[in-house]
């Protein structure tokens, strides 16, 4: 069993968007605990501005994505990659590349494709 609890917010100022999240993941006896904790740019490339009839926007997106564990375990990972936002759905493609991680581990590159529904 996972017990998982997140919060995030969004702000920012015209074509700029920040975002930030924590979560906590808890799985007794099966694993150490997990602290995330992320934060993301988004610019929005276009429409310059919002009208109406706007369907959707495009934006370029770079992440900071960190997972740290109860047992002190790290990984720090850089996302960047291209968001299309409609009304009620969302399309994403992108990279996922490792910075560092505490053990000598392999470290991977990832491609990122995602699509989410608005509700």
């Amino acid at each position: 069993m996972s017990i998982r609890t997140e919060h995030g917010h969004i702000r920012g100022p015209g074509r700029h968007g920040l975002n930030g999240e924590i979560a906590w993941t808890r799985r007794p006896g099966v694993k150490p605990d997990e602290f995330e904790f992320h934060a993301s740019h988004l610019y929005r490339i276009a429409p310059a501005r919002f009208a109406a009839d706007t369907r959707g926007a495009w934006y370029a997106v770079a992440e900071s994505l960190n997972t740290v564990t109860s047992h002190g375990d790290y990984q720090l990972d850089l996302a960047l990659g291209i968001l299309y936002e409609a009304r009620h759905w969302a399309a994403e493609a992108g990279v996922r590349l490792p910075l560092a991680q505490d053990s000598p581990r392999e470290m991977h590159y990832e491609t990122i494709i995602g699509i989410r529904y608005l509700f």
